[in-house]
């Protein structure tokens, strides 16, 4: 017997159907056959026999075979799903598969150092400078604000004394040495300046300012448009400049004066170097008494760390 019309298979059953795709081909076995090289003729080509184990073209396929005229009723179909498919979900896991940790973590970026950012420059020099503006500032008000008025002495030339204290003259004011009433103009003023953290300022200058001493016990020194002491300290160069006037009131007797302040209209300001370090500022007037000596027409003021002479005007 032939292979079968419509699926090509080449066996049937005890009833005559084709084991394959149960067309009805009559009784006999025949257990093998070559397959046609043609179709039967008012049929159209059926497919070969697949390999061994892959699906008949009828089995899920999606194409109906043609009936055979043997058969009655329609060709067999599978009575599950198509080939290859699961019937219900087969192939895939109930539940998840449990969670594996990676056997080892992704490499961290690499560390860098942080990048170094050198600090801005400094000027080393101007540092200094402003150290040594707030020293002149602290150190001029309290040291300089009596310029001329703090320890007083003269050169008796007319009248020698044994002893070197000055002989007071007659006055009207008691408390008032007339020797030393009138106008001194400054000639010389020397002075060393210490300044904390600096160092000491050797000032000199003055020429220009005036002092005048009342019989009524008033003083007024006189710092005109601008009287300037310079100096210099640590490789820099300090110019001093005060102007206006500080008022006092005063008594001269024994060689002692004591002064006392009253107001200030002077303001003062320190140049470093030629460069102006701050606006005018407010010089102070402070109280003080010291030694004095007084002569006609020379007056020499002198202490520790300063000489002033004067000449009367």
């Amino acid at each position: 017997m032939g292979p079968c019309a419509v699926c090509g298979g080449g066996t049937i059953d005890a009833a005559g159907n084709c084991t394959q795709c149960g067309n009805y081909r009559g009784t006999g076995e025949v257990t093998s056959a070559p397959p046609a090289p043609y179709p039967s003729p008012g049929y159209p080509q059926q497919p070969q026999s697949p390999p061994n184990g892959y699906p008949s073209p009828t089995s899920g396929s999606g194409y109906d075979a043609y009936p055979s005229p043997h058969t009655s009723g329609a060709p067999a179909y599978p009575t599950s799903g198509g080939a290859g498919y699961p019937a219900s979900g087969g192939g895939y896991p109930n539940t998840p598969p449990a969670y594996q940790p990676p056997s080892s973590y992704p490499a961290q970026p690499q560390a860098y150092p942080p990048v170094y950012t050198p600090p801005p420059s400094q000027n080393k020099g101007r540092r200094g400078l402003n150290i040594l503006i707030g020293a002149l500032v602290s150190v001029v008000l309290v040291l300089l604000c009596c310029i001329g008025l703090t320890v007083w002495s003269t050169n008796q030339e007319d009248t020698p004394v044994a002893d070197g204290t000055p002989t007071p003259t007659v006055s009207v004011n008691p408390d008032i040495d007339s020797c030393t009433v009138g106008t001194w103009n400054v000639t010389t003023h020397t002075e060393d300046l210490e300044v904390p953290n600096v160092g000491t300022i050797k000032l000199t200058g003055g020429k220009g300012a005036k002092i005048i001493l009342s019989e009524d016990g008033a003083a007024v020194f006189d710092y005109g448009t601008g009287t300037e002491y310079t100096g210099s300290v640590s490789g820099q160069t300090v110019r001093l400049r005060i102007q206006g006037e500080v008022n006092y009131t005063y008594t001269a007797r024994d060689a002692r004066i004591a002064l006392t302040a009253v107001d200030s209209e002077a303001t003062f300001v320190i140049f470093v170097n030629g460069e102006q370090t701050a606006e005018d500022e407010e010089f102070l007037a402070t109280s003080d008494t010291a030694d004095y000596t007084c002569g006609d027409d020379r007056l020499v003021q002198s202490g520790d760390l300063y000489k002033i002479e004067y000449t009367r005007g």
